[in-house]
């Protein structure tokens, strides 16, 4: 398992990136492109993913309690299994009509 807790990766180009297993807590992510990663079983707890691209991207069974998700990209997103997200965070972000939260949250529409 990757330990990239903490990890400084402001405005990386990770796009395809598997991160199956990794731990990613209090990982600072801002504008980093994770459009298409693979985040399988995943700590994103505390992690500021503000103005990050994750459209696209596999999520499932990961945790995005407390995470930062302002301006996040969350288009053509299954967000239903993921654990601590909350309408709050959703707000801040944006997806399209394929993003999936879940029956009780919505995610706003990117301009």
């Amino acid at each position: 398992m990757a330990r990239l807790d903490k990890a400084g990766l402001s405005g990386a180009r990770l796009e395809e990136t598997n991160f199956a297993s990794a731990r990613l807590s209090r990982a600072r992510l801002p504008g980093a492109d994770l459009s298409g990663a693979i985040l399988l079983r995943e700590s994103l707890d505390h992690a500021d993913l503000s103005r990050a691209c994750l459209a696209g991207s596999f999520l499932a069974e990961i945790a995005f309690y407390a995470a930062h998700l302002r301006g996040t990209n969350l288009k053509n997103t299954d967000l239903r299994d993921a654990a601590g997200r909350t309408q709050l965070q959703l707000n801040a972000a944006c997806g399209d009509d394929s993003t999936r939260a879940s029956d009780w949250l919505s995610v706003r529409l990117c301009n």
